[in-house]
C-alpha cells in the first residue's frame, strides 16, 4: 500500500509513513491528523489514504477492559482424547471476499479430516455447519452440530457458532479452532503446554489484524470461551458503529471483522507496546501470545510453488494454505500422511 506513494512525492510519504507508525503503534489519535492532511493534498493514491481511513476508524473503537501484561507458565497437558478439533463450512454460491479463486470445499474438508487423523487420531473433529449445507459420508466428523446461519453475515456468523459450541462443551475439554484450510500439522496437546484461557495466533505487517481468526487456541474451562463470547460482543458493536459503517462499502459481518475484534478485544495499543509480555489479561481472564510463525504457519502464495515438504515443517504446530495457496493443501496432506504412516 506505501510503496504506491513514491520517493518523487516526499511530503506525502512523510504524512504516509507518520499515519502508519501511529496505527502501527495502537494510536489512532496521533494518527488523524496526518491522515486529514494526507487527504486533504492526495490525488493519485486514493485507495491508501481510504485504507488508512478504514484502520483509523476501527482502532478508534474502543472496547473497555482492564488490561496488563500476562506471561504464560508451564502447565499439564490435556490428553489427545480430550481435545476437540473444529472447523467451520457453509456451502455459499461464491468467496465472500470476493477476490478468492472457486474451491471444492468438499474436498478441502477432506484433507482437513485426513490431517487430523493422521495427527491426532483420539482428538474429536467436530464440523459446525447450518441447517443446509450437505455433508457427505465421505466427510466422517465426529460430530456434526447445525445451528441456523445468516450467510450474509458470515464471518460474525462463525464467531456466534464458535461461542455456542463452546459454551456447550464440556468443562474438561479443550479445544482448536480452525478454518478448513488450516491443518492440525503436528500434536494439538503442543498448543496447551502454557497456561492462557484463550490463545490468539499473531502477525507482523497487518496493524488492524493483528490476530488471524483461522487458528485460535481455547483451553478447558470457562475463561476461553468468556473472552471469544466478549470478541463476539464486541464485534457486534463495532460492526454497526456508525463511523465504521461510513469507512466500509461491506458489512463488516460479512468479511475481515471478526479479527477486527480480536485486536480490539485485546487492545492495539496494549499490543504494540507488549515489550517481552507473551500475553495480556483481560479483566480476569488471560489470553496468550502465539507467533503465527510457529502455532499459524503460511505457506508460500504462488501456484507455480509447490507444496512444501513436511518434514521442513515439523515445527509447525499448524500450516495454513490461506486463499489461492489451498490448491497445495491436498498434496501437502498426501504427503504428511505419508511421512507419519
Amino acid at each position: 500500500m506505501g510503496d504506491a506513494i513514491t520517493a518523487g512525492d516526499a511530503s506525502l510519504r512523510i504524512l504516509y509513513e507518520q499515519t502508519v507508525r501511529a496505527l502501527t503503534r495502537g494510536r489512532p489519535a496521533e494518527a488523524r491528523d496526518s491522515l486529514n492532511a494526507l487527504a486533504d493534498v492526495v490525488t493519485d493514491y486514493q485507495l491508501a489514504v481510504l485504507e488508512l481511513a478504514r484502520q483509523l476508524a476501527v482502532q478508534s473503537f474502543e472496547w473497555p477492559a482492564e488490561r496488563r501484561s500476562f506471561q504464560p507458565t508451564p502447565c499439564p497437558t490435556p490428553s489427545s482424547d480430550q481435545i476437540d478439533l473444529v472447523t467451520f463450512h457453509v456451502d455459499l454460491p461464491q468467496s465472500p471476499s470476493g477476490i478468492h479463486e472457486p474451491v471444492d470445499f468438499v474436498a478441502l474438508l477432506a484433507d482437513w479430516l485426513l490431517a487430523a487423523r493422521a495427527v491426532a487420531p483420539k482428538a474429536r473433529a467436530i464440523l459446525l455447519t447450518d441447517e443446509h449445507t450437505a455433508v457427505p459420508a465421505t466427510l466422517p466428523f465426529d460430530v456434526v452440530l447445525r445451528s441456523s446461519i445468516d450467510r450474509q453475515r458470515l464471518m460474525y456468523e462463525r464467531m456466534r457458532v464458535q461461542c455456542e459450541y463452546l459454551l456447550a462443551r464440556e468443562c474438561d475439554r479443550a479445544s482448536v479452532l480452525l478454518d478448513s484450510d488450516a491443518i492440525v500439522n503436528a500434536d494439538p496437546r503442543g498448543l496447551f503446554t502454557h497456561t492462557g484461557d484463550l490463545g490468539l495466533t499473531w502477525r507482523d505487517g497487518f496493524p488492524t489484524a493483528p490476530f488471524n481468526g483461522g487458528a485460535i487456541v481455547v483451553a478447558s474451562g470457562a475463561g476461553g470461551p468468556a473472552l471469544l463470547r466478549e470478541a463476539l460482543d464486541c464485534y457486534a458493536e463495532l460492526a454497526q458503529h456508525p463511523n465504521v459503517v461510513a469507512a466500509f462499502e461491506t458489512d463488516l459481518c460479512a468479511w475481515w471483522g471478526d479479527q477486527y475484534a480480536l485486536a480490539l478485544l485485546v487492545g492495539y495499543r496494549n499490543f504494540a507496546e507488549r515489550g517481552a509480555a507473551q500475553g495480556t489479561y483481560i479483566d480476569t481472564r488471560t489470553v496468550r501470545f502465539l507467533p503465527c510463525s510457529a502455532y499459524n504457519f503460511t505457506v508460500e502464495s504462488s501456484h507455480a510453488v509447490a507444496a512444501p515438504e513436511p518434514r521442513e515443517l515439523r515445527d509447525k504446530l499448524i500450516v495454513h494454505f490461506k486463499g489461492n495457496r489451498k490448491s497445495q493443501q491436498s498434496e501437502y496432506v498426501a504427503r504428511l500422511r505419508a511421512m507419519l504412516s
